[in-house]
């Protein structure tokens, strides 16, 4: 058995990425943030496992700021970024993107 709580933490994914790329450790994380090392050759994937994820992220925003340039600007970016992902090589079941306004 493996106790989780025993070694190293971090906040931030790419610093894990970063330590088992040193050789620190083996990571758990999600499969397109370690892909560009994967295909580099800087990690390695020794099993095709997944695990789904219930994830969900928000933009919100008061509905008085719709129409704001840097919303529009932002919202629209957002959208057309998320429009190029391949979702078919990233394992979250059960995911949404919802954006959102209130008075």
């Amino acid at each position: 058995m493996i106790d989780s709580k025993i070694g190293p933490h971090f906040s931030h994914p790419d610093h894990s990425l970063q330590a088992a790329i040193d050789g620190a450790g083996v990571v758990l994380g999600w499969r397109h943030l370690g892909a560009a090392d994967v295909a580099a050759g800087r990690l390695i994937m020794p099993f095709d496992l997944a695990l789904p994820l219930g994830v969900a992220f928000h933009l919100v925003y008061p509905r008085s700021h719709a129409n704001r340039p840097k919303v529009v600007v932002f919202r629209k970016w957002l959208l057309d970024e998320v429009g190029k992902v391949d979702f078919s090589s990233i394992v979250l079941a059960t995911s949404s993107i919802l954006i959102s306004s209130w008075d």
